[in-house]
C-alpha cells in the first residue's frame, strides 16, 4: 500500500502549488467593489511593481497575486494572507517583508506594497497608484496589464510606467487648469 500511496502523495504535493498560483487572482474579483474602486490585472514573468497611495492617502482594497519572489508591505491597516515565508515584521515601522514561490493576499489600506521576482500574477480590486517596472525575458516580453472592463491587454514599459486604478484618475502633482476671470496680471509675448 504504502508503494502506490507516496507517488501518488508526491504528485499531488507538485501539482497543488501550481492549482493554487494559478487561481489566486480569481478571488478579488469577488471582492464587492466600492464606487472609487477599479479592477486591473497584471502580469509578468521578470519584473517588479509598487502601489502606492495618492499624495499623503493610502492606497486600498484587495490585491491577490502570486508570485515567485519579495514582498514589502508598508503602513498596513488591514490583514495578510499568505503562505510565503515571513522574513520581516517590524512592528515600529509597520512593514513587513515576504520571500519564496506562493500566493498573497493583502486587504485593507497600505502606504505601499512591493513586489520584485518572478512569475507574477496579480489583480487589484481598489484605488491608487501603481508603478510597473517590467524586465525582458526570454521571449522578451516585458509583461502585459489590463483593466477590468479594458478589451485588449497592454505591455509593461522596460523603463517603468505609472498609471492609476481606477483607470484614468488624476494621481499626484496632476493639476487641473485654471479658469482665469480676466481680473489677474496678464504676461505679454514679447
Amino acid at each position: 500500500m504504502k508503494r502506490f500511496l507516496l507517488p501518488i502523495l508526491g504528485s499531488i504535493a507538485v501539482v497543488l502549488p501550481s492549482i493554487l498560483v494559478a487561481q489566486s487572482p480569481a478571488a478579488v474579483s469577488k471582492v464587492p467593489s466600492r464606487a472609487n474602486y477599479g479592477v486591473m490585472y497584471f502580469n509578468t514573468n521578470v519584473g517588479s511593481f509598487k502601489i502606492l497611495g495618492p499624495g499623503d492617502d493610502k492606497a486600498e482594497g484587495v490585491v491577490s497575486f502570486a508570485c515567485n519572489g519579495s514582498v514589502l508591505i508598508s503602513g498596513l491597516e488591514g490583514t495578510v494572507q499568505t503562505n510565503l515565508r515571513k522574513e520581516i515584521d517590524n512592528k515600529d515601522l509597520n512593514k513587513q517583508v515576504y520571500f519564496g514561490r506562493g500566493n498573497i493576499t493583502i486587504s485593507g489600506k497600505y502606504s505601499a506594497i512591493q513586489f520584485f521576482g518572478r512569475d507574477l500574477r496579480a489583480a487589484w480590486n481598489g484605488a491608487g497608484i501603481i508603478r510597473l517596472f517590467g524586465e525582458f525575458d526570454k521571449d522578451l516580453n516585458t509583461g502585459e496589464y489590463w483593466y477590468g472592463g479594458a478589451p485588449s491587454k497592454r505591455y509593461w514599459s522596460s523603463g517603468g510606467m505609472t498609471l492609476t486604478n481606477p483607470e484614468g484618475q488624476r494621481g499626484p502633482g496632476s493639476t487641473s487648469p485654471r479658469v482665469r476671470d480676466g481680473s489677474g496680471p496678464r504676461v505679454r509675448d514679447k
